[in-house]
């Protein structure tokens, strides 16, 4: 089967390998679609080291085509989508809850202690604990996001954004625009958007934002401000990954209100935060990572029922082979989510 084998920092090789042999209670998936994530870039950049070779890739759809011995829930020809970590179950972290925080968690084809082959192939193999059915009215394009959504799903648990908050969302990316129609379903007054590029924004206003600001032309503090009385959000989400908009989240939150921090920073990068203010102001700075079981399954629930709009954020779609064009597209910035299609 051919796969997009990563050998070291920004190299990607498109290669014949094995294709994975299935036993016991795993399945084998002939991949459909997968989407382009910042941490495969990360990964792909070496901003993140991974021991290599290995194949990147972990939000994806497609069709059950082999299955192993104690896999018999399952049928080949199943349409899903697939939960990429795999938690131990076990843990202490699991049994309350928050298996995406187990403390043996191994990734297919993500950022993890633990990394696995992923879905930039023509087939991966996964346990069947990882496989969520997904039915005929979800497209494989929008199983591809059944995994990202999952995390804001997630993102917004963590945020505690309720009826008549109004909340601050800092980057209007994918993750950014999936946040948003999450943020405006559980019922926030207002929602202000926060972006540099302004075909972002205009879009993030036909998906709901109340306001939108461009920080190069706006204050947006100020702005916020304006909308509030001075009081700030209840909830500000950074979903950048830089130091310079986590120090933004914390000046724009109000007094008692919540910090959550989405985006993935560099993995050295600092922010300087007072001890003093965030206890005068008695603020939550909070982090959200990765996925739940629980927020996996009821990401298929939301796409199935059609109230959250993902076609809108796919912009450009690749062949395997071209793989290495998403990546620098991604690293410029340009448009929104990148799908490959094995």
């Amino acid at each position: 089967m051919l796969a997009a084998v990563l050998h070291g920092p920004r190299d990607l090789r498109i290669e014949e390998v094995e294709k994975p042999k299935v036993k016991g209670g795993n399945v084998l998936v002939e991949v459909k679609a997968c989407g382009v994530c910042m941490t495969d870039l990360h990964m792909y950049t070496w901003e993140f080291p991974v021991k290599t070779p290995v194949i990147l890739g972990h939000e994806f759809s497609g069709v059950i085509a082999e299955l192993g011995d104690n896999a018999a829930e399952f049928k080949v020809g199943d349409r899903v989508a697939v939960d990429p970590a795999l938690s131990c179950g076990v843990c202490e972290a699991c049994v309350s809850g928050r298996n995406n925080l187990c403390e043996r968690l191994t990734a297919i084809g993500g950022a993890g202690d633990i990394i696995v082959n992923g879905a930039f192939a023509e087939y991966t193999m996964v346990p069947k604990e990882a496989v969520g059915a997904i039915p005929a009215e979800i497209s494989f394009d929008e199983g591809a996001f059944v995994e990202p959504l999952g995390c804001c799903i997630h993102g917004v648990d963590v945020s505690g954004a309720g009826i008549g908050d109004v909340v601050v969302l800092i980057g209007a990316g994918p993750i950014g625009l999936l946040l948003l129609q999450l943020i405006k379903l559980v019922g926030a007054s207002q929602v202000l958007v926060v972006d540099m590029k302004e075909e972002r924004l205009q879009l993030a206003e036909k998906l709901g934002a109340d306001v939108v600001v461009n920080p190069s032309k706006e204050d947006s503090a100020a702005k916020l401000k304006e909308l509030t009385r001075g009081k700030g959000a209840n909830v500000v989400i950074e979903a950048v990954g830089s130091p310079i908009t986590v120090r933004q989240a914390i000046q724009m939150v109000r007094k008692g209100g919540r910090v959550v921090i989405f985006g993935v920073a560099p993995v050295n990068s600092k922010v300087d935060i007072s001890p003093f203010d965030t206890y005068f102001r008695e603020i939550e700075i909070v982090g959200s990572y990765a996925i739940t079981r629980d927020a996996f399954v009821r990401s298929i629930a939301m796409l199935r029922s059609e109230r959250i709009k993902v076609e809108p954020l796919i912009t450009e779609r690749f062949g395997l082979s071209e793989l290495a064009k998403a990546f620098a597209l991604m690293e410029k910035k340009e448009g929104l989510k990148k799908l490959v299609y094995p």
